[in-house]
């Protein structure tokens, strides 16, 4: 009998030791973040700076990237992650009225003209985690900040009235002008990964694309949601 009760209060002085050691963040847990990122998702664009005279208050469009990890899981909460991704973006935008009628005299005939922006941009990225590692909880939230440079083409693209033919089922194109330029690009975001999904999360970010040379009238600010492994 003394033996049997011996070994229960080890038992259970070993677990309530345990449970102060977890409670105090003294044990981890295994890390659970990959050392390769996945991500996608859609967005609205803000046009600002020169390009907000010229167009509508917002345009549509998506996002995707991936990446890797350039330093080891940290071990506790509240430490960086970085990690070097790639991030491709395209979104439409309307001209305005005022916009559309001062190209007229050299367009002649349109009625509707958008703007097709895409950009390709190498980032570095550093992950912060806002849990502790060893409490293991339901949601795994992180904020992330993102700072590169890449790749930016802006296209203007003109169409005539609907004409509803063979050839030409829609608005057809009179005509089209695209630039190309370097772009620096920067972000920040937040990621909420539940525990139980292993790394996949949604994730809501803000970002902004400062277009050069011949582009550095283009300010592109993309509010966006999607979902990250």
């Amino acid at each position: 009998m003394f033996c049997r009760l011996s070994a229960a209060t080890r038992f259970v002085a070993a677990g309530a030791f345990s449970l102060l050691l977890a409670s105090r963040g003294w044990t981890q847990d295994a890390p659970q973040d990959h050392s390769c990122t996945l991500s996608g998702g859609f967005l609205a664009t803000l046009p600002k700076a020169g390009d907000s005279q010229n167009f509508v208050t917002y345009g549509w469009g998506f996002k995707a990237g991936g990446g890797f990890a350039v330093t080891p899981t940290p071990l506790y909460g509240h430490v960086p992650q970085w990690f070097l991704t790639g991030d491709y973006f395209f979104t439409k935008i309307d001209a305005t009225a005022a916009a559309l009628s001062n190209a007229n005299p050299r367009v002649t005939g349109a009625t509707t003209a958008h703007a097709s922006y895409s950009a390709f941009t190498l980032d570095i990225t550093p992950r912060v985690p806002l849990y502790e590692r060893s409490r293991s909880p339901l949601t795994r939230p992180n904020l992330y900040g993102v700072l590169g440079f890449g790749w930016l083409r802006r296209g203007i693209e003109f169409n005539g009235p609907n004409s509803n033919s063979l050839i030409n089922p829609g608005n057809p194109a009179l005509a089209r002008t695209a630039s190309d330029s370097g772009v620096f690009d920067a972000a920040f975001g937040v990621t909420l990964a539940p525990a139980r999904m292993h790394g996949l999360g949604v994730f809501v970010e803000g970002r902004m694309y400062h277009g050069l040379a011949i582009n550095n009238s283009t300010l592109l600010v993309p509010l966006s949601a999607g979902v990250r492994w």
